[in-house]
């Protein structure tokens, strides 16, 4: 049975976004709101929003894939201009009062024709005032179609000083939030492998958030076997694990040969060389302080390893980096933030906003190191900057 509270959730959020884009429109811009070739774009577009929303859930209610997928799109597109015309109007509202503003003084200072200094004044301002908007409209628009397009599958050398010699050149395949669904497919996943497979890892590790659509969970892992790394294949909880049902995917796991690590570790052997591979519990909920939660967690994964071990952490969230690194771990892998979906030279622009939580790309901290995944997929389709991605993370010595 499909929940509805998504779907009255959509219709509350585009009716507020689209009454506030709408009264901006009216007050802050006059001008365009007089012009009916605006108004009236202004004045559907919270209602194709709404109509998205009851296409999307008579597609869910009714399992029509091809309905809900396209429609869950539409209302994506809206959400997105609806917020870019609410930051974007206001500074061409500034702007037409700024010409109004000059205009007036313009006239009261000079009796006489317009000059052609004051033609091109206008000019400047009234098409500055309309390229906000478009700009910021096609702006949001290519951030959509670029979450559609292909993931991004590299090699991403860490250089790590005490890595032992065995392991120098030890390739890891990390894959995290794929949230297989619409967005992200079992056709995408299969790609993503035959690509990765010309770089020959050694291991996979993922980190959480496999499958929003649990009915792919299992045929996803049967994929993920038949590339066959010599060292295996691990898996951590993410949150949507828990969200869409902890007990189906424990069950999933139960019939494939993947193993799901949850607060435990295992051990590989490279020559002489251990290596101790931890999973960590997901703490569920969305706040990031969780670090009490995650000290228990690393307690009750590292129990079994030896001092001497060589350890890759997976952690669906970067934020126990800190511990981590109290704990000398060498190598955290973790995904969860998608990156924040913006950014720039590999790394999120929100990051300045939030020093501490690992947005994307690699940190290191002492002698230990993380990377956290923009992720291979996402429950909202939005990217800008910051490209889906499954790094063949390859350890180096340094």
């Amino acid at each position: 049975m499909v929940s509805f509270y998504p779907l009255i959730f959509a219709v509350v959020l585009i009716v507020f976004l689209g009454f506030i884009q709408l009264l901006f429109f009216k007050f802050l811009n006059p001008r365009w709101w007089a012009k009916k070739i605006i108004r009236w774009p202004a004045l559907l577009l919270p209602l194709i929003g709404i109509t998205m929303v009851f296409l999307w859930g008579f597609g869910l209610y009714y399992s029509l894939d091809s309905l809900s997928f396209g429609a869950s799109l539409g209302l994506v597109l809206v959400f997105i201009w609806e917020v870019c015309l609410i930051f974007s109007l206001p500074f061409s509202g500034f702007l037409h009062f700024v010409d109004w503003i000059l205009e007036k003084l313009f006239h009261r200072t000079h009796r006489q024709r317009p000059s052609p200094f004051n033609n091109n004044r206008r000019l400047f301002l009234k098409t500055t005032a309309a390229a906000i908007p478009v700009i910021t409209l096609a702006t949001g628009a290519s951030g959509m179609v670029n979450s559609l397009g292909k993931i991004k599958v590299y090699k991403k050398v860490i250089v790590i000083n005490n890595l032992p010699p065995q392991l120098n050149g030890f390739k890891i395949l990390h894959i995290s939030d794929m949230h297989l669904r619409h967005f992200v497919t079992l056709d995408d996943l299969e790609d993503l492998l035959r690509r990765a497979k010309k770089y020959n890892p050694h291991l996979i590790l993922v980190s959480g958030d496999i499958a929003d659509d649990l009915k792919l969970l299992g045929p996803s892992l049967k994929l993920m076997e038949q590339l066959q790394p010599p060292f295996g294949i691990y898996a951590s909880l993410g949150n949507h694990e828990y969200y869409r049902g902890i007990k189906r995917v424990k069950k999933e796991f139960e019939r494939s040969p993947i193993p799901l690590l949850i607060n435990q570790g295992t051990k590989l052997t490279i020559g002489d060389i251990s290596i101790f591979i931890g999973g960590l519990d997901d703490p569920r909920t969305l706040s990031a302080n969780h670090q009490k939660f995650f000290k228990e967690c690393l307690d009750a994964t590292l129990k079994e390893k030896n001092n001497d071990d060589f350890t890759i952490l997976m952690s669906h969230r970067p934020h126990v980096f800190d511990i981590a690194t109290a704990y000398n771990i060498p190598l955290t892998l973790a995904g969860h933030t998608h990156g924040g979906q913006i950014g720039w030279g590999h790394r999120s622009l929100l990051e300045p906003m939030l020093p501490d939580s690992y947005l994307w790309g690699h940190y290191q901290k002492g002698t230990s190191h993380l990377y956290t995944s923009s992720g291979v997929g996402q429950w909202f389709p939005f990217r800008l900057g910051c490209p889906q991605e499954a790094p063949i993370i390859e350890m180096r010595k340094g």
